[in-house]
């Protein structure tokens, strides 16, 4: 992507913090991240892990472990830093604490969906008939 073109998108990187405690075990998480929206091959790279990860009965797997290995997968090339416990807990995938990774995941999905509204706003015309619906 030309550097022009990149200077007029919102920045592709977002910060958080994170202060949660396990559903499991109880423990206590806390910490900095920096997440990145994905371009073309980050997205490819997270699916073939996603795939590699679901093994070759994936559509039968439990559905909460499909859901656990999509967000690692995509957590995997996304979060650029990151707190020593999340890094050494494999992005979170060897946690006893599911809503942790879900916690994490949840930021960077909402960050994706605020940016692409900041790029795609919405026509008065669409927010009309959107009220309208209501």
């Amino acid at each position: 992507m030309s550097e022009k073109l990149l200077n007029k998108l919102p920045s592709l990187e977002h910060e958080f913090e994170v202060d949660v405690v396990g559903s499991t075990t109880r423990a206590s998480y806390k910490g900095a991240f920096t997440y990145r929206k994905p371009n073309l091959k980050a997205k490819a790279l997270a699916e073939r892990k996603r795939v590699e990860l679901d093994g070759p009965s994936g559509s039968d797997m439990d559905l909460g472990v499909q859901k656990l290995n999509y967000m690692v997968a995509y957590l995997m090339y996304t979060i650029i830093e990151a707190p020593t416990w999340w890094r050494e807990s494999d992005n979170g995938y060897s946690l006893l604490d599911f809503n942790v990774v879900e916690k994490v995941f949840n930021e960077c999905d909402k960050f994706e969906t605020d940016w692409d509204a900041k790029v795609w706003p919405k026509e008065e015309s669409e927010e009309k008939s959107d009220e309208g619906q209501k």
